[in-house]
This record gives C-alpha cells, structure tokens and sequence, in this order.
C-alpha cells in the first residue's frame, strides 16, 4: 500500500444517551470546543485541532435506520472495548476541574512504569472511561 493510500483515523465518536449532560463534562471538564453542532451531534476540538464527537442513539438511528444498542457501563468499573488517552500539560489541574463535573475516579494519579503519570477516570453521563495523562 502507498503511503498516499495509507489510511489514518478521522475520528472518535462516543454515542452518549443524553448530550445535556454529556457536553458539559467534556466541554468544561475536559476543555475540548465546539467546533460544530447539530440535533443530537456535536464535532469538539482538541487543542491540536483533533475531531472528537458526541452522537445520541436518535441522531444515529436517523442516519443508519438502526437504533444502536447501547448499554451504559457500569459506573466505577472499566467495561470499554476501546480506550481513549486525553493527555494535559498540568494533570492536577484538569482533574479538578473534571472533579467538578463528577467524573468518577477508576484510579488516581500514579506515574507509570514507562514515566507517563496517568489517572483512570469515567464520565458520568456516559459510563465511558478514559485515561488522563500527564504531558
């Protein structure tokens, strides 16, 4: 395969069951911006211009014709199949902030072996967990 061929990844989408409240949480807890918005989808920006999406069942339904099937993860116990790494200059700081949006902690700050400090955390509105590291 040629390089000019090569596929990359476009984006992440995490179907959230209500954005009311999703949004918030990854708004002013994470610090991601808006960068558009529709009925039941919201495209964030990271600070390097990286796409991260919110989309609800409805909005998903009416462009697939298929309702998905979700089921909200337990809260305080990691079930994602798949990880999300969201990195910050001043970890402490971020987690306070998310801390005010009730992001439940899996696992507090600890440094890694590979030097990389990181904090578990799970959004609330979501049941989706991610983890926070240190830049």
């Amino acid at each position: 395969m040629s390089s000019m061929n090569q596929p990359t990844l476009g984006h992440t989408l995490l179907i959230v069951e209500n954005m009311d409240t999703a949004l918030p949480f990854w708004i002013e807890g994470v610090g991601f911006t808006i960068k558009s918005q529709e009925a039941g989808y919201v495209e964030l920006l990271d600070k390097q211009s990286r796409i991260f999406g919110l989309v609800t069942p409805e909005c998903m339904e009416h462009f697939l014709g298929v309702r998905p099937q979700i089921a909200k993860p337990a809260l305080g116990v990691w079930q994602n199949s798949c990880f999300l790494s969201i990195e910050t200059f001043d970890l402490n700081e971020t987690l306070t902030l998310l801390k005010h949006h009730d992001v439940i902690v899996l696992k507090e700050a600890c440094l890694m072996p590979w030097g990389t400090t990181v904090a578990f955390l799970q959004d609330p509105s979501s049941g989706f967990c991610f983890e926070l590291c240190q830049k």
